[in-house]
Parts: structure tokens; sequence; C-alpha cells
């Protein structure tokens, strides 16, 4: 960045983090800010769930990483001048906070220094969301992990408008004012289901030899997108929980629900519910295979004119293999 010349300042953070569950990232975040939060003077942190028993759940590994400090480190401890199920408060004016998507608007009496965004795909209600990002000044930090929940609404729009740190550098580089035009600033992370070391399980020789020899599809694409992480212990394992805790959701068939609450990729992550015509499978493979690839035309569709040349940030028609002359083609609308 130096070498390009590039602005490199202390804010704003912004991070987007899509992630399978149960793999440490929330636990990881508020470890983060209350370390923050203890040895800086008046840092605010704002947590935010979707219920309140989840922001209670989430606020609480903090109160742990205060009651359980080091007994030889107990001097530099800043001291809790009051705690409550809404928050900590520390003797130099810091403080966390915890809410609800839904609940009382606790951002109104804040200025936030971090902002922690848990599981917020499944908020019911963005509005307080909204009002407590006005909250965060230009410097601070935001940090939003979920799961997916659909290909659709903030946590999805958010998500897609972002770019990974080498996409940014790449385009910052090239003078790429469209893809840097229309980022919102936020970096985006994906963690797939199978870094994490507890989702495997411990099978014998002949259990590997069944596995590796009864693989179905979904498995073979698995081991052919990922051939050093997708090991037998790692199916068996995906088999497990796909028999028993993905069955009966509606909308959505067991494979589905898995990468859903399990992506292996960031398309997997946004599965639709209900009944499709097209399989999204090979929807997700198409979108996948043409992630990296500029379309030939991208243009502006209106209703009272005709298609307009428009720049990538602006358009909503992007063609990357243009019409066959006299070749016949059927467009269906619902």
């Amino acid at each position: 960045l130096k070498r390009k010349r590039f602005d490199v300042v202390d804010g704003p953070v912004r991070v987007i983090i899509g992630k399978p569950r149960q793999v440490g990232i929330s636990t990881y975040v508020q470890g983060r800010m209350f370390i923050q939060a203890i040895f800086t003077e008046n840092f605010s942190t704002n947590v935010t769930a979707h219920k309140e028993t989840a922001a209670q759940n989430v606020l609480r590994k903090s109160k742990l990483c205060y009651d359980y400090w080091p007994k030889e480190y107990l001097p530099i401890r800043t001291a809790a001048e009051s705690s409550s199920r809404d928050g900590i408060s520390f003797a130099h004016n810091s403080r966390f906070v915890a809410q609800t998507s839904g609940g009382r608007n606790a951002a109104r009496s804040y200025t936030f220094s971090a902002v922690h965004l848990s599981e917020s795909a499944h908020y019911e209600d963005y509005g307080a969301i909204a009002a407590l990002l006005q909250a965060v000044p230009k410097w601070g930090t935001v940090i939003d992990e979920s799961t997916g929940n659909g290909r659709s609404g903030p946590f999805f729009e958010k998500w897609a408008a972002a770019l990974t740190f080498e996409e940014a550098v790449k385009a910052m580089e090239n003078e790429d004012a469209t893809t840097i035009g229309t980022w919102n600033r936020y970096f985006k992370f994906f963690i797939p289901w199978f870094e994490d070391a507890e989702y495997e399980l411990d099978v014998s020789k002949y259990e590997q030899d069944f596995i590796m020899g009864s693989l179905d599809k979904n498995e073979t694409e698995l081991i052919s997108q990922y051939p050093k992480s997708i090991t037998p212990q790692k199916l068996a394992w995906r088999r497990w929980k796909l028999a028993n805790d993905c069955a009966h959701v509606p909308g959505m068939n067991p494979d589905e629900y898995f990468k859903q609450e399990f992506p292996a990729n960031e398309h997997e992550m946004f599965q639709g519910t209900g009944t499709r015509v097209f399989l999204q499978e090979e929807l997700e493979k198409m979108r996948a295979r043409h992630k990296n690839q500029k379309p030939k035309i991208t243009a502006l569709l209106n209703q009272d004119w005709m298609p307009l040349e428009a720049k990538a940030g602006n358009a909503n028609l992007f063609v990357w293999k243009e019409p066959i002359p006299s070749h016949q083609y059927t467009i269906g609308v619902d």
C-alpha cells in the first residue's frame, strides 16, 4: 500500500463476516472489544443480537473475561463501576451496552467506538440498527457477523457490496473507479465449515473406505473443490449432521439447510426458501464461474426507453454472451 501511495488511515473500520454455526467468531470479537474497552478511556461498545437471550449470551462472554482475569494481572484491570443485564460500566468512562435489534434503542444515548452486530441476517427489525450506526464516528469499528438467511435483507445486501481486502487493493492498484465507487467500505471475510477442527468425527479405516466408496454428488463436488480440506472424517460429520439436524425445515431440503448453516463458500451461505423452477446448485456454479469475468455489455433497462449503456454500478442488465442471430430464445416472468 505504501509503495502505491494509497492513504491508509485509522478508520473507518467496517468488517462483515460470513460464517458457519458455532465457530467462535462472537467470542473472538467480544474478546478484542473487551480488551480495547478495559484499557481505553471513553470507549463505548455496543453488542446487538436478534434476540434478548442472544444479546445477553454475547455480553456474558465479556463479563467472563472480567471475572476470570488472571490474578497476577489484577493491578492493570480497570475496575467495573457497575454490571447489569444491560451492560458493564468501567471507572474510566468506558462501557459495554447490550441490546436487541428490535428492542429499546440504546444508541440514542452514546457515541460508540465499536459495534458488534451478532447474527444480523436474522434481525426482524433493522430500524434500530440504522439509528445505532449513526452513533458510530468515522474512525469507529463495526463488525457484522452472521450465518446466512436467504438471498435478501440488509446482511445479504451489505455482503454483496463488500470487498475482500485483496479485491479492494487490486481495484486501487488498477484505479478501478467503478469497483471502488460501488464499494460500501466493508471488508468481507468468509469462514468455511471444514476449517473448524471440531467439525469431524473419528472413524475407523473400514468406515473411511465405506464413505469414500459411497460418495454422492455433493460430496464428490466438495472433494473436487477442496481436496486438501475434505477428509473422510469431515464427510462423516457432515453425513451425521444431515441425518440428524437438517431435516424437516420448511422450504429447504437437508442439503440446502446444511449449506445455509454450514456453508463451504460464500455462495452457499445464502440459500433461498420455497419451491424453485431452476436448480439452485447449477445457478450457484454459474454465478461462481462468472464472478471474476467482466460482462461484455452492461446496460440500464427502463420501461420508458430503450436500454442505455451504463457502468456496472448503475446497470441492471449484464450480458456475458451475445445472442446468436436466428436462434430462438424463451424467457419466462413470474
